[in-house]
């Protein structure tokens, strides 16, 4: 995919390059599965570590996550096997 200055001008965007489609879709697949391994697959990362570039984390998806740890935090009740 090659890249139209024209286009992105026009449209008022600065310093864009195609990649940018894939690490747009990479960050919303994490977002939207959680799976980081799903994730290094669809965008055919043979290394991890790459693919954990393409995850952001958003200050929302943090307070989400303290809230549910919070609701966790009730008692565990114990039930015996049988």
């Amino acid at each position: 995919m090659q890249r139209d200055p024209a286009a992105c001008a026009k449209a008022g965007i600065e310093d864009f390059h195609p990649h940018d489609f894939r690490h747009t879709f990479g960050s919303r697949l994490a977002r939207a599965t959680k799976n980081i391994k799903l994730v290094q697959k669809a965008i055919d990362h043979s290394n991890i570590k790459s693919t954990l570039r393409y995850v952001s984390v958003q200050q929302e998806e943090i307070v989400e996550a303290r809230g549910r740890v919070q609701t966790a935090r009730a008692p565990l009740r114990l039930v015996a096997a049988e």
